[in-house]
């Protein structure tokens, strides 16, 4: 390892790096899965000299089953010539476990595949493209052409009053459950609606939601099916997911049967959760 090199890491990473090497962990693939942020990201914050978020203390205190005074301390240290050697090695050691896994064929049938692929390929972009001007030439024919404009507004402005719902329920998740693939974000949950002016009028039902993922922010569309009449509720939620200690957010919905007269078709509120 270059001096420039030993210069511009941290204890703290040194010890990441071993950790990954004990653990068998390809931290470049799987940082989201640890960290549920991007290898770029997590490097750029634990190799900074500036301080470190709380963030990434936390879930590296996890990780290297350490206090996150600890990681303080690492973080903060440049002395890092002992640990050099060994966690260069063990950056290396998870490149040639990647490198060796990469293609069990010889090159003979290396060459076969690429070839196979590549032509597949070429038929699925000539498809892609036939299909696009086909679609192209349905919409122009059918479709509609709109324009418009939009702008950030506040909910208590009374441009919008007339547009939402006054508050009709109170909402209580349970066995929530949150999967995130890559960038792909998926949740269940069992959910127990009340109405605010009757709590004992209840109903019972089931939250599906599925969408985007990036660096602890989630965008999904969600629906709730309410078991006793099965009708459907649906909306988009925006949601912090920077740990699942405790995901919040809000929502947005349109609801069934609003009341034309006295309130509008939209409803809007907020969701917090709480990890057991």
């Amino acid at each position: 390892m270059s001096k420039e090199n030993l210069e511009s890491v941290t204890e703290l990473w040194m010890r990441v790096l071993a950790k990954c090497n004990e653990k068998n962990i390809n931290i470049t693939a799987e940082s989201k899965t640890y960290f549920f942020v991007s290898y770029s990201s997590l490097l750029r914050n634990v190799k900074s000299t500036q301080k470190i978020k709380p963030i990434y203390v936390k879930k590296l205190a996890e990780f290297l089953e350490v206090s996150e005074l600890q990681i303080l301390d690492w973080h903060e240290n440049k002395d890092v010539t002992s640990l050099a050697e060994d966690s260069e090695n063990a950056f290396e050691s998870s490149t040639n476990v990647i490198e060796q896994t990469k293609s069990p064929f010889g090159a003979g049938k290396r060459t076969k595949i690429i070839i196979f692929l590549a032509t597949c390929l070429l038929t699925l972009l000539c498809l892609s493209y036939y299909l696009l001007n086909y679609n192209t030439t349905l919409n122009s024919e059918k479709g509609r052409m709109y324009f418009g404009e939009g702008t950030d507004i506040s909910l208590s402005m009374s441009k919008v009053g007339d547009d939402f719902q006054l508050p009709l329920y109170n909402y209580d998740f349970k066995n929530v459950e949150i999967k995130v693939e890559e960038e792909k974000i998926h949740i269940t949950a069992d959910i127990d609606t009340s109405r605010i002016e009757a709590p004992t009028i209840t109903y019972i039902g089931k939250f599906e939601a599925s969408g985007l993922y990036l660096d602890g922010n989630a965008a999904v569309t969600y629906k709730i099916l309410i078991n006793a009449n099965n009708e459907a509720w649906i909306g988009v939620m925006m949601l912090k997911i920077e740990t699942l200690e405790s995901p919040k957010g809000y929502w947005l919905t349109i609801l069934n049967d609003p009341d034309d007269e006295t309130f509008g078709k939209f409803l809007f509120g907020d969701a917090y959760l709480h990890k057991h």
